[in-house]
């Protein structure tokens, strides 16, 4: 009798082991999927504070553009201000976009 109590014992204690085992390999996986999903949070933060500066910016230039109509110059230079503000809209849209 104290035989196979000994013998049950060392079979729960197997159980538990493999458990343990299984337990911590599930463990590293969420740990480091977890490390990943903090990266992609990260990154998709900077996203967002960049898309906002360049979206504050660019409202700045399109004020600018529609404030050049008021200016007492010549057509010939309000077309020239308003080409340097729309190509500088375009560049930092286009540099946006690669980063």
């Amino acid at each position: 009798m104290f035989v196979k109590t000994v013998i049950r014992q060392g079979e729960k204690i197997l159980q538990q082991d493999k458990q343990i085992k299984d337990l911590q390999k599930e463990n590293n996986f969420l740990y480091q999927e977890n490390k990943e999903n903090r990266s992609t949070i990260e990154d998709l933060e900077d996203y967002k504070r960049h898309s906002s500066i360049v979206h504050k910016d660019i409202e700045k230039q399109l004020l600018e553009l529609q404030n050049i109509n008021r200016l007492g110059n010549s057509e010939e230079d309000k077309n020239i201000m308003r080409n340097k503000i729309i190509n500088q809209i375009i560049k930092e849209l286009a540099d946006s976009k690669s980063n």
